[in-house]
């Protein structure tokens, strides 16, 4: 059935005992190619689409290194688009540690899509209410146009996958469910 993320039940030092860290622990000091670790990472051990784990994959990737970007360099964006550097640029820090969080979460939905969907959901809502975000402060003058283009990269460019595996995965539960309750 694949590997849970979920406590087996079984306790190892005080600790819940899962069975995605028996793989860790199995796999400690043997090296490993970064191909055969994409390919690992990508196995289709719940039946998703190979294309749906490559998106979540990349998105994951993505967000990881926008969001240390932003840490690193709050301003660099700002200056980039001729928008205003925030007084506080502490609080734009943050909104890249959010961002760089997603991407783990990401990484996770892509190892198993049908089953990690919420986190795909939560990310498609923030990916729709980022945009509105993005049209109100654009319409109040507090952002030049150009900032949008983070926009079409950040939010619009994964509305289309997300969708389509969210209803992948809304396809696969309905089918699993009609085979239970028939």
């Amino acid at each position: 059935m694949g590997r849970s993320w979920f406590p087996k039940g079984s306790k190892k030092d005080g600790l819940p005992h899962l069975h995605c860290w028996e793989s860790v622990q199995g796999n400690l000091g043997k090296a490993v190619d970064f191909q055969t670790f994409i390919r690992r990472f990508l196995a289709n051990s719940d039946g998703s689409p190979f294309w749906a784990k490559a998106w979540l994959a990349a998105a994951g990737a993505y967000n990881l290194v926008w969001g240390a970007v932003t840490i690193l360099f709050p301003h660099v964006l700002f200056d980039w688009t001729g928008a205003t550097r925030p007084s506080y640029p502490e609080i734009w820090q943050c909104v890249g540690m959010i961002v760089g969080v997603y991407g783990v979460g990401y990484l996770i939905a892509a190892t198993r899509p049908r089953v990690h969907w919420p986190i795909v959901l939560v990310g498609l809502l923030g990916k729709i209410f980022g945009p509105i975000g993005f049209a109100k402060a654009l319409y109040d003058g507090v952002f030049p146009p150009l900032f949008g283009l983070t926009i079409l990269t950040n939010d619009l460019l994964w509305w289309v996958p997300f969708s389509l595996i969210l209803l992948d995965a809304f396809r696969h539960h309905a089918r699993k469910s009609a085979e239970v309750n028939p």
